[in-house]
């Protein structure tokens, strides 16, 4: 009885990583879980294949073989049942949660949706957390004198930020997708150093002529106020315009493009709470007595600074991901992420919404959506407790 009672709690205290688990294999195991194909079959020479890892198998799951070992939906989320078009959930053995208007099994549609979501999801907080923890970093770790301009060049960066701006996010990315078609990522890296470069560059020029005067003089400038004010700058735009305006500048829908936007417009949170963390971590003795060693500047923060800050860091890692989840599900709701015919949670949520008598093409995703961010946001605040009891 003991033992019963003890893997009770453990499960009421763990529950969320069991759901995050169960949705982290959906999501890796998706092809195999719903695929058309079936996973291990034998012919009728006592042969013995696996259909599901050929790309394009001789003979499907519903041919002659002697026997099958199949996946729990035999379905992918394009294959169309004309014989069962709306059907109503737990009313067909072939269709558990039952069909579009299409005849597409929803089950399937959800487990491959679980993938697309988690992956961008993830992919985009990665992103997210690398921009914000370097920020939050740079922020703190460097000196007054850290940067040097003239006031000349600071004037004309503040007037060239707008232009670069408009050309390199707006311009710019019609012109690479004739010339760089094969990669997103690519034209993202090159529209972002167009943007740096069409501000630095002119500004370093146009200060040349300044060699006298109140606009010669040179300034010392330090990183903080500079990545504070541009987080602020950042979170005085509505995220939602600013990832619609990023998509629609990068020209498309794709699982690289939605990462771009989400993980490029939620960085500000991360280097915010590193930034914090940076700067109780500088005023501890550990801290000041690695200084006081002579150890260099990067050396302090690579090995005392950075492994303290980490652990409050991944805490805000989990909040993202919710986030960007809910993010990502409007996105495809409104039809600004993935193409039409892919499948998503925010897809079907839509596709619901345009057939109220379908009423499970709404709920089951809305339930897939609700149990991975309560999953996500109870494991966040359960770690976020756990460094604060460690703290004190």
């Amino acid at each position: 009885m003991k033992g019963k009672k003890g893997i009770r709690i453990k499960l009421r205290k763990h529950w969320p990583l069991l759901f995050l688990g169960l949705y982290l294999l959906t999501a890796l195991l998706a092809p195999l879980l719903a695929n058309k194909h079936a996973w291990i079959a034998m012919d009728q020479k006592g042969q013995i294949s696996f259909p599901v890892f050929q790309q394009n198998p001789p003979v499907s799951k519903d041919t002659d073989y002697r026997r099958v070992i199949g996946p729990p939906v035999a379905f992918l989320p394009a294959d169309q049942d004309a014989a069962e078009v709306r059907k109503p959930p737990f009313q067909s053995g072939r269709h558990l949660l039952g069909t579009d208007e299409l005849g597409r099994d929803v089950l399937s549609m959800i487990i491959h949706a679980t993938r697309k979501d988690m992956s961008v999801a993830f992919f985009a907080t990665l992103l997210a957390g690398f921009i914000g923890i370097f920020a939050g970093m740079i922020s703190t770790a460097g000196a007054s004198g850290f940067m040097h301009f003239k006031r000349a060049e600071i004037f004309f960066i503040l007037l060239l930020i707008l232009p670069s701006f408009f050309y390199s996010f707006m311009i710019l990315p019609r012109l690479l997708k004739e010339v760089l078609p094969f990669s997103v990522l690519l034209q993202a890296v090159v529209a972002i150093a167009a943007f740096v470069a069409g501000i630095l560059i002119p500004a370093r020029l146009l200060a040349r002529f300044f060699r006298r005067g109140a606009l010669a003089k040179k300034v010392s400038v330090s990183p903080d106020p500079v990545i504070s004010r541009l987080i602020e700058i950042t979170v005085s735009i509505p995220v939602i315009y600013l990832i619609i305006m990023l998509v629609g500048s990068l020209g498309g829908q794709s699982t690289s493009i939605l990462i771009l936007a989400i993980g490029l417009t939620g960085w500000t949170g991360i280097a915010r709470l590193t930034r914090a963390e940076m700067l109780r971590i500088r005023e501890q003795d550990y801290y000041r007595a690695a200084g006081a060693l002579g150890l260099k500047r990067w050396q302090m923060i690579l090995r005392h600074a950075f492994p303290n800050a980490v652990g409050p860091v991944l805490t805000a890692l989990a909040f993202g991901m919710a986030n960007a989840i809910l993010i990502e599900s409007f996105l495809s709701f409104i039809g600004l992420g993935f193409p039409p015919d892919t499948a998503t949670w925010g897809s079907l949520l839509n596709a619901g919404r345009q057939d109220l008598s379908s009423w499970w093409l709404s709920v089951f995703p809305g339930l897939a959506i609700f149990f991975i961010v309560l999953s996500l946001n109870v494991s966040g605040e359960k770690w976020r407790f756990r460094h604060r009891k460690e703290k004190i």
